[in-house]
């Protein structure tokens, strides 16, 4: 018995350690406990009753040396999986790392804010989650190699995957977008349509950010939001204003909102003046 699982495997690895504890529960002791500091060799008290041979005494104090003999400062498993504790120590480091970067890169496209210009975010979305599996999939089949045979591999793989599984779709998703921007090089194709209402909207993040509202030129009656800047937003009068709207072909295939000069006003008609009343 053990009051944790690491002091019974360093022990029970050991072929002389294990021959001990055999000759102690031969010689009718039911349990042998031991922790960090000590060890026991227990009798249950019916037992007891027994007459005890001073030879009995002798021989399982002397197991009991033997157990409470030095042992290496590196884990027995770590030295029957030929891994030394500094090796599993960067292991560890490793698969912990990787979640973390790969939040931190997502967070960092996300704030690029090129998944929000993608015109088919659905399409974005499903196109990365393919991708998003086969990297989880690897990332976890690394993980389980590295970690198999250290005594505590269930629990700090469950913590790492569970962090993994939404850090690194989010950094597929994001970075997907990014890379899908930085890397196009296609022409931009314009489109010009009316603009149909415009909105303010503020976060504390961003603070005040703008956009409008077009008809759609790729399905009629449908209405498609763009974010613009200050000025172009000032400046358009819903349905009196006509833009054109630049959009790229993506490197990655996915269409994109080329902000913030994606937006140019090619009309701006007045409303007529109410006529006065006499």
């Amino acid at each position: 018995m053990a009051d944790s699982p690491e002091p019974a495997t360093s022990l029970l690895s050991n072929p002389a350690y294990r021959q001990a504890v055999r000759r102690i529960l031969a010689a009718g002791f039911t349990e042998v406990r031991f922790t960090h500091t000590t060890i026991e060799a227990v009798r249950t008290p019916d037992r007891l009753q027994r007459p005890i041979e001073p030879s009995l005494i002798t021989d399982v104090v002397s197991q009991l040396a033997t157990l409470m003999a030095p042992r290496p400062a590196t884990s027995v498993t770590a030295v029957a999986a030929g891994v030394s504790q500094d090796q599993w120590r960067w292991r560890k480091a490793l698969i912990n790392g990787v979640p973390i970067a790969m939040l931190m890169v997502g967070y960092v496209c996300f704030v690029f804010e090129y998944w929000a210009n993608v015109m088919e975010p659905g399409r974005l979305f499903c196109g990365s989650l393919s991708w998003s599996v086969l990297a989880f999939g690897a990332f976890v089949a690394t993980a389980i190699r590295l970690l198999s045979g250290h005594p505590e591999s269930h629990r700090k793989l469950r913590r790492t995957l569970l962090i993994g599984a939404f850090s690194i779709p989010f950094a597929v998703w994001t970075g997907t977008a990014a890379l899908n921007a930085w890397l196009d090089s296609g022409t931009a194709a314009p489109h010009e349509t009316r603009v149909v209402g415009k909105d303010e909207h503020w976060s504390r993040r961003r603070g005040s950010s703008y956009s409008i509202e077009v008809e759609s030129w790729e399905q009629p009656g449908r209405i498609d939001e763009f974010r613009v800047t200050r000025l172009v937003h000032g400046r358009v009068v819903p349905g009196h204003t006509t833009v054109r709207i630049l959009t790229r072909p993506g490197a990655l295939g996915f269409e994109w909102y080329d902000w913030p000069n994606g937006c140019e006003i090619v009309s701006l008609r007045k409303p007529a003046a109410a006529p006065s009343e006499w």
